[in-house]
């Protein structure tokens, strides 16, 4: 019920920020129900299963990402070595590249 009338980030949104007004708003859950929710996933929503950080869909850094999952490594592990070689390295650097480095971060 609760994703049929909220988007999945204002859900999780919702329960990382503790907004039980947001969740009362969905037919059938009261103040109760909303608490209890928020407290059972707070913790699980926030063990990584937000990426790190947002990456648009169309970026040379979305290409990277998704290449290295295809490869079989894990998404925080991916984000962080990511994040390493975009702190250190040049702006605009090709996908190509940006695997290469990455991979050797993890």
């Amino acid at each position: 019920m609760i994703l049929s009338a909220l988007s999945a980030p204002d859900t999780e949104k919702a329960i990382l920020s503790g907004d039980i007004a947001t969740l009362k708003r969905v037919k059938g859950i009261g103040a109760k129900s909303a608490e209890r929710i928020i407290i059972d996933l707070k913790d699980k929503i926030g063990k990584g299963a937000t990426p790190a950080f947002q990456i648009p869909t169309h970026s040379k850094t979305f290409e990277a990402v998704m290449a290295l999952q295809a490869l079989g490594f894990n998404r925080a592990a991916i984000d962080k070595a990511i994040l390493k070689v975009k702190e250190s390295g040049p702006d605009g650097m090709p996908v190509e590249d940006l695997i290469k480095q990455a991979l050797k971060h993890l």
